[in-house]
């Protein structure tokens, strides 16, 4: 008898949908709003951008970084670590840019765990003579 009780008891709370949130790819964003991003959204600039890598990171399954539109123009190289199953997605080619400030700087690296990815961004140096490099 406690046994029939206890099922009923967890068919019940299964139907009302009392289950942990499942997490969804694009929540974890950068300058991006509603509808795209439902859950989290982060300032448009470095510290947002890492600040929405270390949130995927933290959410079980596979999550999307996703960065608006925009220039970074770094004053020191950016280090992305994505964990695994975290894709880090720009706008695309010309319109999310990771630009050196000053000639000759090294501007991004990107190393992630298996399974990760990182694309739909460019990497621009001041000048091209002055031996600056985006290791990707």
């Amino acid at each position: 008898m406690k046994l029939r009780s206890l099922l009923v008891g967890l068919v019940a709370a299964t139907s009302l949908g009392v289950t942990a949130p499942a997490a969804m790819a694009g929540d974890f964003c950068v300058g991006v709003s509603l509808p795209r991003c439902p859950v989290a959204t982060f300032g448009l600039n470095t510290s947002g951008l890492l600040g929405a890598e270390d949130a995927a990171d933290l959410d079980p399954g596979p999550d999307t970084v996703v960065i608006a539109p925009h220039v970074f123009d770094l004053i020191e190289p950016l280090n992305l670590v994505p964990g695994p199953d975290t894709s880090i997605v720009g706008a695309g080619v010309g319109q999310t840019v990771f630009q050196g400030a000053y000639p000759g700087q090294d501007l991004i690296s990107v190393s992630g765990e298996f399974g990760s990815t990182a694309s739909g961004f460019s990497v621009r140096v001041n000048d091209d003579s002055a031996g600056g490099s985006g290791l990707l």
